[in-house]
C-alpha cells in the first residue's frame, strides 16, 4: 500500500484536480467522499482506487493510499470529511437503448437534480440525460443528493437537438409538463417506450422542447399555488407513471 504524508505531493494536486469538470470529463473519472458514497460506487463496480486515513478501511482488489487527515480535508469538498475517499469510473454511456429515460434541460440547482436522479433510479426509470448547460452531474453536491443512485443509471450528456429528433424516430413517446395545460397525470398510461422531458427551474421547458413533446402533462394542485418546485414535481410524475405503467 501506498502512503503519502505531504500536502505538496503531485499526487494530492492530481486528485484535487477531479473537482473541475472539465478534467473530469476528460479522465472519466471522479471523486466519493466518505463510507457510505464509497462502499456504493465499490457494489455498482465503479470504484478504481482508494485514499484512506486507515489501514482498516482498504478493500480487496481496490488499490489504495494511505494518507493524513490533513491531506483528505484539503482534497475534500465537505466541512468535517470522513478518513475515506474514492476515485470512480464515469459510467457515460454511448448506447440509447433503454426503455424508460428522464430527460433534464439546463437543471442548475444540484439539490434538485440529485433529488430527480435518486427519484428516478427509485421510480423505475433506466436512463438519465441532461443538456451541457445544466449542473454536472458529477458534481460533489449532486453525488452528496444521489446517495449513490446515480451510479446505479444509465447516464448521457447530450443537447436536446440530438436526442429528441432520435427518440422520435425510434418511437420513444415524449412526455413534457405545463402548469397549467395538458392532460391530468393520473389519467396517463405510460406506452411500453417513453422519455420525460423536464425543464430548469427558473425557465420551465424550453421552446425546443415544447415543439417536441408529444404530450403535456398536468399535475393539478391547490389554486393559491402558483407551481411546484421542479425536483417535487418530477418526482411526483415520476410515481405516478411507474403506477400506472405497472413496470
Amino acid at each position: 500500500m501506498k502512503a503519502i504524508t505531504s500536502l505538496q505531493n503531485s499526487q494530492v494536486k492530481t486528485w484535487g484536480l477531479l473537482h473541475d469538470r472539465a478534467t473530469r470529463n476528460e479522465r472519466k473519472q471522479f471523486l466519493v467522499e466518505g463510507y457510505h458514497l464509497v462502499r456504493e460506487a465499490h457494489q455498482a463496480g465503479i470504484l478504481q482506487e482508494l485514499i484512506i486515513t486507515q489501514e482498516m478501511d482498504a478493500m480487496s482488489g481496490i488499490p489504495s493510499t494511505l494518507v493524513s487527515m490533513e491531506i483528505i480535508q484539503k482534497i475534500a469538498k465537505t466541512k468535517t470529511p470522513q478518513g475515506i475517499m474514492g476515485i470512480c469510473n464515469m459510467n457515460n454511456s454511448n448506447d440509447l437503448n433503454r426503455d424508460r429515460y428522464l430527460i433534464l434541460d439546463g437543471i442548475q440547482d444540484p439539490g434538485n437534480l440529485g433529488t430527480l436522479i435518486r427519484s428516478a433510479l427509485g421510480f423505475g426509470i433506466e436512463g438519465i440525460i441532461t443538456t451541457p448547460n445544466g449542473v454536472d452531474m458529477y458534481h460533489d453536491k449532486v453525488l452528496r443528493a444521489t446517495q449513490g443512485a446515480l451510479f446505479y443509471l444509465d447516464i448521457h450528456v447530450n443537447p436536446l437537438e440530438e436526442i429528441l429528433p432520435l427518440f422520435l424516430m425510434q418511437g420513444v413517446k415524449l412526455y413534457g409538463t405545463d402548469v397549467e395545460e395538458g392532460v391530468f397525470l393520473h389519467e396517463i398510461t405510460p406506452p411500453h417506450r417513453f422519455a420525460i422531458v423536464l425543464g430548469s427551474e427558473g425557465q420551465g421547458l424550453s421552446s425546443y422542447a415544447k415543439k417536441q413533446v408529444q404530450q403535456m402533462v398536468h399535475i393539478p394542485t391547490h389554486d393559491i399555488l402558483e407551481s411546484l418546485n421542479v425536483a417535487i414535481a418530477g418526482s411526483i410524475i415520476l410515481y405516478q407513471f411507474m403506477q400506472r405503467g405497472g413496470y
